[in-house]
């Protein structure tokens, strides 16, 4: 039975730090890594057979991650969840303040246009929206029955970094410290992951994380744009998702 290799994250996470702090740039407290895992773990499933990689982990302080989630609070399908408050879109307490022991200091406002496209390969719809004007309990169940959907069909999402490239407010780390980052992830996880899967279709979100993957001569199915990419006249949103329907269904 696959499990989750605690120690091989948590050597990875110490030689992403010091890059990190070679560069000038504090690090996420050391045991954010292995929480985002454990998140992201709890909804591996069963049979994968698409795996979405992705930048979808956001930068989490200390202070923020000395909160923890209410199990009480949290939908009775969802209670064998982590507690640990982590920006993630598996996190259930990322975008949900109401499920938290605590405010967080930054905005917990989520990534809702990750869960749009959570939504539209779930074929569960958009994130309900409405702000104050709906329960959130509604838009929380909405979320596990999305969740759970993806578990049904075979779909598991993971970074390409143990570390965050988004602080709160949109700051990006520089492309070659991310390029190293990529890197190390494939090195030290991320290939020895994907082989215990080899009939399942390797899907990047961004097209910087494609790029990447191409150089590094990692081998993929395809690419689409990361949730939120601005509109252009040279760029089509809609690149690629065709084949990921197709491969998804």
């Amino acid at each position: 039975m696959l499990k989750l290799p605690i120690l091989t994250i948590k050597n990875a996470q110490k030689l992403g730090a010091k890059l990190l702090v070679e560069a000038g740039i504090e690090p996420e407290p050391a045991g954010v890594a292995l929480a985002v895992e454990k998140h992201r773990w709890a909804w591996r499933p069963k049979q994968v057979k698409v795996i979405l990689i992705a930048e979808s982990h956001i930068y989490t302080s200390a202070s923020d991650f000395a909160l923890q989630i209410c199990r009480e609070n949290l939908p009775l399908n969802a209670r064998n969840t982590p507690l640990e408050f982590v920006r993630l879109i598996y996190c259930l307490g990322y975008g949900e303040p109401k499920l938290l022991s605590g405010k967080t200091v930054q905005r917990n406002t989520g990534t809702r246009q990750f869960w749009d496209l959570f939504g539209r390969l779930a074929e569960t719809g958009k994130q309900p929206r409405g702000g104050q004007k709906i329960w959130w309990q509604n838009r929380l169940s909405w979320k596990v029955d999305t969740l759970i959907k993806l578990c049904s069909k075979g779909i598991w999402v993971l970074d390409a970094s143990f570390h965050a490239m988004y602080a709160p407010g949109g700051m990006r780390i520089p492309n070659k410290l991310k390029f190293a980052l990529h890197q190390l992830w494939w090195e030290k996880y991320g290939s020895n992951l994907l082989a215990e899967f080899p009939t399942a279709k390797i899907w990047i979100i961004g097209k910087t994380v494609a790029d990447d993957f191409q150089k590094l001569q990692i081998n993929f199915d395809g690419w689409i744009y990361q949730p939120g990419a601005g509109r252009s006249s040279s760029r089509n949103l809609e690149q690629g998702w065709t084949e990921l329907l197709n491969d998804v269904n």
